[in-house]
């Protein structure tokens, strides 16, 4: 039954997926069981959709598109790609939408989801999909010219700070939790982080 629906979905919708993956949703953190808590709340929300298990692939899919748009080689990249202009971008998130719904990131699409008594189709415009994720700062700025409408929340552990992450202290499309207050205050945290990516 989930293989039917989810094929049907992807299907009927595949006309709007590369619309749908141009706003997702990705979990930073040091912290593997903080990653895991934080996407548990937020695929509480009616309009959001999270794997839970990490998206290694999509690590593949940024540095590809780094390489590709902004690297040192990317003119020779584009003169050698046989997809022109905007269809390797529309290609490049059709891929990375549809396998990050796939049973290989513990994620099925619900296709009976709605928010505010909308139907799954009329709710594409408000619906954000993703997974965690640990990028380098190239992975993360190939991610950032293939999704425009991309966001990301880093869960920051002062205890186990390192330089790895600092470059997201300067992103604008980055929402930044300290690790003292999501322990301390977790319902005020999340009312922050929908408000967000809303």
């Amino acid at each position: 039954m989930k293989k039917f629906f989810r094929k049907f979905i992807l299907h009927k919708y595949s006309d709007q997926i590369s619309d749908i993956g141009k706003r997702p949703l990705f979990i930073i953190s040091e912290d593997e069981n903080n990653a895991h808590e934080l996407t548990m709340a937020l695929n509480e929300h009616d309009d959001v959709q999270i794997a839970m298990e990490p998206a290694l692939f999509l690590l593949h899919i940024g540095k590809l598109a780094y390489e590709h748009y902004l690297g040192e080689l990317s003119m020779q990249y584009q003169k050698a790609s046989r997809f022109k202009g905007d269809k390797l971008d529309e290609q490049l998130r059709k891929i990375s939408f549809k396998n990050t719904l796939g049973n290989n990131y513990g994620f099925e699409l619900n296709p009976f989801k709605k928010s505010n008594g909308k139907s799954f189709k009329k709710n594409m415009d408000d619906f954000r999909w993703g997974a965690p994720l640990n990028p380098d700062s190239n992975t993360y700025d190939g991610l950032q010219y293939l999704f425009p409408d991309m966001k990301a929340v880093y869960l920051y552990d002062k205890s186990k700070s390192s330089q790895k992450y600092a470059f997201l202290q300067e992103q604008s499309n980055c929402f930044i939790i300290e690790q003292e207050e999501w322990e301390n205050n977790k319902t005020k945290v999340m009312q922050q982080v929908f408000a967000y990516i809303s």
